[in-house]
């Protein structure tokens, strides 16, 4: 399936991403006693979701582990250096400004001067926009370095300001990052494709800390570095060589539209009525939508999936016309905002909970009896078993395979919320989903000369959906399935595989496929444990186990 060229390249791009993971892990771990020791904690006010004093030196346990991992896997050629000299600059403003509050004028300077030093010393700047209006290419000339500069500290400003909820700023940023690798990698722009890969550990293992109930923030320190760092990135992707850019400008852009569009609608906003451009204020799309009666978990899902949305839409149209690509994504971002205005004129509300009311009194007294009531001691063991079983009498699988099975029992063993309670139970659902999706990959490709087992797991897959249908529609089962936003960066990441990273990678449309079945069969499978599972931290626990057992089985096996 893979030749040994991509498989040399995963595997490389694999070891760095763990490599920052785990240092970001470690240091954002340690931040929040420097934060309480040097008093740097975000106070509430009313603009803030959160009511008590939190630390916010995330951002300083990101930065290390971004530089501290560029230095160690990378080498340090011109591009390094000005990515590392740009970022050390927004680092050292950041940080001022969440100990000291600067005032806006001083943080847009710093942010200006690392989008200069980026520049020239990395010899990065944009000298054509593509023909983005139809009427023919656009040429900066000598207006290049200022359009440079301007775009970053644009996105550097958006990213910023989007960091108003839990995991928020850290979830689109590493959404952003999935399709800008891809971009950098189809364009052979290495350097930058092992940074974005880099940044993506970071941002992982911040997450961890930063999700819904968040522990930790990342201040201004984070969210001005995850700006700079994919603005500066995708200034790269599109940077000219002899006068022809390497990738369309707009498409690289549509990647980052939410934030960018969100921005500059607050920024026009404020300027039409008069207002101070850099007042804070709650008009942004994520305030918006939480006066809508939105929860904040499904605030911030939904700003997941619109990311997404652009992400998937950059990669699909990038061979489209580029004045095709503008006006279409216009159209996009216009009718969304519509859509809000609509609901707010009109004032509507989204309801908190959904409710049945089924009359079928025949059914309902079926289904309340007590064998359904109870039938997660009885169906839990049972799809385990059946779901997991095949891994201890097939037969050893390729390395590959096995290497796979080693990644999962490292990340199960060092990221997985062992020792958390409750409120990391959402953290524990997103790493079981990870499990079942690689669970999956390796039984729909190394044991793939059984034509039994595709049968097999498509029934068990369509016997937890229904299970799952009867629980929701009979016994109220509905919030379980809530997603947070740590599992859905997690199946965002497993469809962006079939449909972007396949094709970045020049896999076969049988593959793909394969692939897309993993993903559909990975659905089910998830509501059924998060049915079982809830809030019970002794079942996750138990079921992580469970999992670690099964992939060192698979892992050993390939190997010994």
């Amino acid at each position: 399936m893979i030749s040994d060229k991509y498989f040399l390249e995963i595997i490389y791009l694999g070891l760095i991403f763990f490599i920052s993971l785990l240092l970001s892990i470690v240091l954002t771990s340690l931040s929040s006693r420097v934060a309480l020791f040097l008093g740097i904690v975000d106070q509430p006010d009313v603009r803030k979701i959160h009511s008590a004093p939190i630390p916010c030196t995330g951002g300083l346990a990101m930065a290390a582990s971004l530089f501290l991992s560029i230095f160690i896997c990378l080498r340090l050629t011109p591009e390094v250096k000005g990515f590392l000299s740009g970022g050390a600059i927004v680092v050292f403003f950041g940080a001022l400004d969440d100990r000291f509050s600067l005032s806006p004028k001083l943080k847009f300077l710093g942010e200006i001067l690392a989008a200069v030093v980026f520049m020239f010393v990395g010899k990065i700047s944009l000298y054509s926009l593509g023909d983005i209006l139809g009427m023919g290419e656009i040429r900066l000339f000598f207006l290049g370095p200022w359009v440079t500069v301007f775009c970053m500290v644009g996105v550097m400003n958006a990213l910023n300001l989007s960091d108003g909820l839990d995991g928020l700023a850290g979830g689109i940023s590493a959404i952003a990052c999935f399709f800008l690798f891809i971009f950098a990698y189809v364009h052979n722009n290495w350097s930058f494709a092992s940074i974005i890969i880099i940044l993506l550990g970071v941002i992982a293992g911040f997450l961890r800390y930063n999700s819904h109930p968040a522990k930790l923030f990342m201040g201004d320190t984070g969210s001005l570095l995850l700006g700079y760092s994919l603005s500066a990135t995708a200034v790269a992707i599109v940077r000219s060589s002899h006068g022809s850019p390497n990738a369309a400008p707009i498409s690289v852009a549509i990647v980052l539209a939410l934030p960018i569009v969100d921005t500059v609608w607050v920024m026009l906003r404020r300027l039409i009525k008069g207002e101070k451009t850099f007042n804070p204020d709650k008009t942004h799309l994520h305030h918006r939508l939480l006066e809508l009666g939105l929860s904040h978990s499904s605030v911030v899902a939904i700003l997941y999936c619109l990311m997404s949305f652009f992400g998937f839409w950059a990669w699909s149209i990038r061979k489209w016309p580029e004045w095709i690509q503008f006006y279409s994504t216009l159209g996009i971002v216009v009718s969304i905002y519509c859509l809000v205005a609509f609901l707010e004129k009109h004032k509507i509300r989204m309801p908190a909970k959904i409710k049945f009311d089924f009359k079928l009194s025949f059914i309902n007294e079926f289904l309340n009896s007590s064998w359904i009531k109870h039938s997660v001691r009885i169906v839990m063991p049972v799809f385990i078993f059946a779901f997991l079983s095949p891994f201890f009498f097939l037969p050893a699988t390729n390395q590959h395979y096995g290497l796979l099975a080693l990644v999962m029992i490292l990340l199960l063993a060092l990221f997985f919320p062992w020792h958390g309670g409750k409120r990391q139970v959402s953290i524990a659902h997103g790493f079981l989903y990870l499990a079942c999706f690689s669970c999956l990959f390796i039984y729909n490709f190394a044991f793939e000369k059984y034509l039994w087992l595709p049968w097999y797991l498509q029934s068990i897959s369509l016997i937890a959906l229904l299970w799952v249908m009867l629980r929701v529609l009979f016994r109220r089962s509905a919030r379980a399935l809530l997603l947070s936003s740590f599992e859905i960066l997690f199946i965002i990441f497993s469809w962006f595989i079939p449909f972007v990273f396949c094709s970045a990678f020049n896999f076969n449309l049988e593959t793909k496929y394969r692939l897309i079945l993993v993903c559909l069969q990975c659905l089910p499978l998830l509501a059924a444990l998060k049915v079982m599972l809830r809030h019970h931290v002794w079942r996750n626990r138990s079921l992580a186990f469970i999992f670690f057992i099964s992939f060192l089985v698979v892992g050993g096996r390939s190997f010994l």
